[in-house]
């Protein structure tokens, strides 16, 4: 089974949950930029959560099946067309072969769509992971964005399991997404580097998204927050999430295709569970912070996995 890229678009390229263990490597995590919604659209068809799906920055983008085979697309505000017709977002969608499937956008939809089929999607595993990596050059389909023309293999037998055509993910579990977000984040090692009242004021205002974003990392435009020394320190290990301030006074979120180390002062870490709900942002977008304890993330993230887990005994995985 394959399905054939009719419309590429710009920027779409195949994700899963990227490559963990290989910092020492100086390769980055990667992966999908909204890790739930990508699993979510795995669940819904019946892959595996840890399957390779295509991710797509923007709605132009259109695929046709040679065989029948589930769909779904997740991702705020987007939908479903199928031959032109429309279909929810985060729901299995059932597609005949020769379909037409489209991947498209409500008024006020996120940054980030995610297309998976049944079979999830064979290319070859790279330092443990189907991603595609774009600045290195690895991962995905060539290591790099899909074009028209190429044709995605299923890794298994799509064969769709008609039960779960229909079914969506239950809206009360979905992230809080929005164009003004609070995310939580635990304090930085290196407070000591910013001046007086830095941090606070840093939690008590608002940032937008600057336009200087991307898979690498989120620019925030707002404040900007003073350092009482040299904003350089050793380079040491960084991870998504870690927020950097430069010697601008610019604050800095790292993304999935962030470098593994970094010389700037953090001055905070967007807890995990978070991560995709400012992926989703699109530049201009507002966002604020509220400061949590270890405890705290801890018991997010175990709450969002929980919920994953107890879809995906609804589902039946291949």
């Amino acid at each position: 089974m394959a399905l054939e890229v009719l419309e590429a678009g710009f920027g779409a390229t195949i994700q899963d949950l990227g490559r963990i263990g290989y910092g020492a490597m100086g390769i980055p995590e990667g992966g999908a930029m909204d890790a739930l919604a990508l699993q979510v659209a795995n669940l819904l068809v019946g892959n595996k959560p840890t399957a390779a799906a295509i991710e797509i920055p923007s709605a132009n983008f259109k695929v046709r099946s040679n065989q029948d085979c589930l769909v779904a697309c997740t991702g705020p505000g987007w939908i479903l067309e199928i031959n032109g017709r429309s279909f929810p977002g985060w729901m299995a969608v059932l597609a005949r072969a020769g379909d037409l499937i489209e991947p498209s956008t409500e008024p006020e939809a996120g940054r980030w769509g995610y297309l998976a089929f049944s079979g999830g999607v064979d290319v070859p595993v790279v330092a443990g992971s189907r991603s595609t990596f774009l600045r290195g050059r690895f991962g995905g389909l060539e290591g790099r964005g899909l074009k028209n023309g190429d044709r995605i293999s299923s890794l298994h037998d799509p064969q769709p399991n008609l039960q779960l055509a229909g079914q969506g993910f239950p809206p009360d579990l979905l992230p809080k997404y929005g164009h003004s977000v609070t995310l939580r984040i635990i304090p930085g090692p290196q407070l000591e580097l910013f001046g007086d009242g830095a941090y606070e004021l840093f939690v008590k205002s608002t940032y937008r998204v600057g336009s200087r974003s991307d898979r690498m990392g989120y620019a925030l435009e707002g404040p900007p927050l003073q350092h009482v020394l040299s904003t350089d320190i050793l380079s040491e290990g960084v991870v998504p999430g870690v927020i950097q301030v430069s010697s601008d006074g610019n604050p800095l979120v790292l993304m999935s295709d962030a470098q593994t180390t970094g010389g700037y002062g953090k001055i905070a870490v967007v807890i995990r569970s978070d991560l995709g709900i400012l992926a989703q942002l699109i530049p201009g977008d507002s966002v604020a912070f509220q400061p949590v304890n270890l405890g705290e993330a801890r018991e997010e993230y175990l709450t969002l996995q929980k919920a994953l887990i107890d879809f995906t005994a609804t589902t039946t995985v291949d």
